[in-house]
């Protein structure tokens, strides 16, 4: 039916806006709506305190959990490319971060292309011996014992400073070099250590242990200690000084030192002229 009441009886309804007459549609409750806004309205609040039967509890609970189970395999399946694409960024991250200030970096693996005249450089090679002797016979002493580790670092410095006096090159001969002179430098420190026992100047020092095969043999007793030095303690090291002559990968680490900070050009001053 058409309304004919007056104008100034029509409110705005607060959901959709369109005015409607409060004498033919009274207000119903607290808010100010159009009776298909209020029908809509009452429909929402039935269906949210409506309690949802069994049957329908069970099959969403049963959804969300599929849900949530498609949604975690996913996430396990596409972890690992995740990972691997983090990790990379990250590399090159950090590689463009130290790029141009890391002092060490890759070169290309050189062999001497002859001997240089050992008249010139034996002094060197001299000092790198007895170097390694002495470092060798502190580091035992200091420590009481002699420990693995030291012998390897001494055949390292030895090995090194080896490669430095050929030029930075590696082959055969180089690794031969290296060598013998961390062979002789530890079995010097050993004689050494063995002498400053014997005045001495060392009181403990570490012994191959003692068994009842070799109580009352001598000579059965110092095997077992000659075996436990020079196979367990100076080989590895000669050992490794090889290898670090030879250095059998085709790139070899080198030293090119700090980047160093560019200044900035000085203003240049403009002659005035006279």
């Amino acid at each position: 039916m058409p309304c004919n009441h007056p104008e100034n009886n029509t409110i705005p309804c607060l959901e959709c806006g369109k005015n409607f007459c409060s004498i033919c549609n009274p207000l119903k409750g607290a808010g100010q709506y159009c009776p298909t806004c209020y029908a809509k309205v009452v429909s929402g609040f039935v269906q949210k305190t409506t309690k949802l039967g069994r049957k329908k509890r069970v099959q969403q609970k049963v959804t969300s959990t599929r849900e949530k189970a498609r949604d975690t395999a996913l996430a396990i399946k596409d972890s690992p490319r995740k990972s691997v694409s983090l990790l990379r960024d990250k590399a090159k991250d950090t590689r463009g971060y130290f790029n141009g200030r890391f002092p060490i970096t890759l070169v290309e693996k050189q062999g001497l292309d002859e001997i240089p005249p050992l008249r010139e450089v034996w002094y060197k090679f001299l000092i790198l011996t007895l170097g390694g002797a002495v470092i060798w016979i502190l580091i035992a002493t200091m420590a009481q014992q002699r420990n693995p580790l030291s012998s390897l670092c001494v055949a390292v410095l030895v090995a090194v400073g080896v490669v430095w006096t050929f030029g930075s090159r590696n082959d055969t001969r180089v690794a031969v070099f290296a060598l013998l002179l961390a062979l002789a430098a530890l079995l010097i420190g050993e004689v050494g250590l063995l002498l400053l026992m014997r005045l001495g100047v060392i009181e403990k020092m570490d012994l191959a242990k003692v068994s009842v095969y070799s109580i009352d043999r001598p000579q059965a007793y110092y095997s077992q200690f000659m075996f436990k030095v020079i196979v367990w303690r100076i080989l590895p090291g000669a050992l490794l000084a090889f290898l670090i002559g030879l250095w059998p990968i085709p790139k070899r680490l080198s030293w090119k030192g700090f980047a160093k900070k560019t200044e900035a050009p000085e203003p240049t001053k403009l002659e005035t002229s006279s």
